[in-house]
């Protein structure tokens, strides 16, 4: 059924033309037809009565000729009558059969007349069932919205729920095994293959660990050597899975490496990405620990030996949507196991607890801030420890990869400054030295060394 008011209108006005075209013709013919008869019987009898008024006198004149001539007359007149009548005739037959068109174009009419009074009452139907329909669907898209929403509402609460990491110390991974993969010990630093290490002086060989690195082909990052911010990243995510934060955020380990649990890092900062490298690097390095030979002075059982015989990645962790103290859902890492390495220092006592408020400093928190932080943190650990407490600048500037030209004065005493600021803070807090002295140069505030004084106390874990 179409419900077109135009096509309505169309197919009404084609009926109303074919009608009147029907009607027009057949009037048209009945009309020529009578009119033509009527003239032609006119003209016959206006003959006659010309003949008969002028018929004694050309009857006299011409008596025979006249007599044919009106004989003529009056059949030509009877033939036209003739004619005439049955013209009338078929002008009667053809106004019958107009009635009988016009009945029927009248009952069609009719018909016609009810159809459009079904398609109209057919056309409301349909109408109220189309509005009937929009309301169910837009009844259905409400529901869908609800469903979607309450999915996400499902899906928020299935999330793991994490507290936001409050980190109250910081745990350094001093041991002398981890340290090589960084060339922290007297700059050294292991390439890929295996080392041995004697974890003491002239030790036998139940004293000897046996460690190996491989980089990963995968790796995505510029430079795969590890240094020392790599270190402090580390030190940083052993610290919040000990502490209980296997789930972390970029984030959250720039809150360690700033020591203060309130730190905002602004996205798109410097500090993000490096973070992201590192922690790229740390996951793509792998490592093996063969520790079955270690001295028994570390009081350490068969069943921890074996297991500190392993080949794994340097951090393990995959990436997890996580709801933040209930409210914020985030992408952060999740670390699945404790790194061997810092499995290993715990064993061996070499992770140092301090407090994280006692580390902050005034300086800001930059790549080379926190490349300084981590060398001169294990230094000053280690100071009366079997390690000099004379720390030179030069050793400093190297295992932090910070090259300063010969007539750089400028950057110089920036540095200096920097680590000027990391000792005078941590004097003030006690926790790691008592107080430092500068070894000066032979020029005029020319530094040679820093030499530290350790704290009274040395806690271990």
């Amino acid at each position: 059924m179409i419900n077109d008011p135009a096509h309505k209108d169309s197919c009404q006005g084609t009926r109303t033309e074919q009608e009147a075209e029907i009607n027009g013709t057949m009037d048209e013919f009945i009309s020529e037809e009578s009119q033509g008869a009527n003239q032609a019987t006119r003209a016959a009898a206006q003959h006659v009565q010309q003949f008969e008024k002028n018929f004694w006198r050309n009857k006299i004149a011409y008596p025979f000729y006249f007599d044919k001539e009106y004989i003529d007359l009056v059949a030509e007149l009877e033939a036209l009558t003739a004619e005439k009548e049955a013209k009338d005739a078929k002008i009667a037959e053809l106004d019958a059969k107009a009635k009988e068109l016009d009945a029927k174009i009248a009952a069609n009419a009719a018909k016609i007349a009810e159809l459009e009074a079904k398609e109209a009452e057919l056309d409301a139907q349909i109408a109220a069932n189309a509005a009937k329909i929009a309301e169910l669907e837009a009844k259905a898209k409400e529901l869908e919205a609800k469903a979607a929403e309450l999915e996400a509402q499902i899906a928020v609460a299935a999330l793991p729920k994490v507290p936001a990491p409050q980190v109250k110390s910081l745990l350094v991974d001093n041991s002398k095994p981890t340290g090589l993969f960084f060339g922290a010990i007297e700059d050294k630093r292991i390439t890929e293959g295996l080392t041995k290490v004697e974890l003491t002086p002239n030790s036998k060989t139940e004293s000897i660990v046996i460690i190996g690195m491989e980089y990963i082909n995968s790796m995505t990052t510029t430079s795969q050597e590890l240094n020392e911010f790599d270190y402090a990243v580390l030190d940083a995510v052993n610290t919040l899975h000990s502490q209980g934060y296997p789930y972390f955020g970029v984030e959250t380990v720039y809150r360690v490496l700033a020591r203060d649990n309130n730190a905002q890092l602004m996205p798109g900062y410097e500090m993000e990405h490096n973070i992201k490298e590192s922690l790229t690097r740390l996951e793509s390095t792998k490592i093996s620990i063969d520790a079955s030979n270690i001295s028994n002075k570390y009081n350490i059982d068969r069943e921890t030996i074996e297991v500190l015989k392993v080949e794994s990645r340097m951090l393990q962790f995959e990436k997890a949507t996580v709801l933040v103290n209930g409210q914020r859902a985030v992408d952060w890492y999740h670390l699945l196991q404790e790194p061997k390495l810092f499995t290993l220092a715990k064993r061996l006592k070499q992770v140092k607890s301090i407090p994280l408020a006692g580390l902050k400093t005034k300086n800001s928190v930059t790549e080379d801030s926190v490349k300084l932080q981590q060398y001169l943190l294990r230094r000053c650990i280690g100071a009366g420890r079997g390690m000099s407490p004379k720390i030179l600048l030069n050793a400093i500037l190297k295992q932090a990869g910070i090259t300063i030209k010969t007539d750089d004065r400028k950057k110089r005493q920036r540095i200096i400054g920097m680590i000027k600021n990391i000792l005078d803070d941590w004097t003030k807090a006690g926790d790691i030295i008592s107080g430092y002295t500068i070894e000066a140069g032979k020029t005029k505030n020319s530094v040679i060394a820093f030499i530290v004084q350790p704290p009274k106390i040395n806690e271990q874990i």
